[in-house]
């Protein structure tokens, strides 16, 4: 079994340090595919808008379904490129 110990963003991806139980090391895992990305509420308010613009990430609506109501959310997707 391996644990996660830290993730890190590096312009190939992500970097995670893992512990490998099995064989009581470390391991080091990129993933040139990953891209780190959070959610914000939709509609963004303009001067944030602005400012995640300028930090050149990419921006997309996206549908998600909240874990207590199972209602439908609209929420911004912020993506780093």
């Amino acid at each position: 079994m391996k644990y996660l110990i830290t993730a890190e963003p590096i312009p190939e991806g992500i970097k995670l340090l893992l512990w490998n139980q099995t064989t009581q090391r470390q391991e080091v895992n990129i993933d040139p595919q990953y891209r780190p990305y959070f959610y914000l509420p939709h509609p963004i308010p303009r001067p944030d808008n602005t400012l995640l613009h300028e930090l050149e990430v990419e921006l997309s609506t996206v549908t998600k379904r909240d874990f207590f109501t199972g209602d439908p959310t609209t929420v911004t997707k912020v993506e780093y490129a």
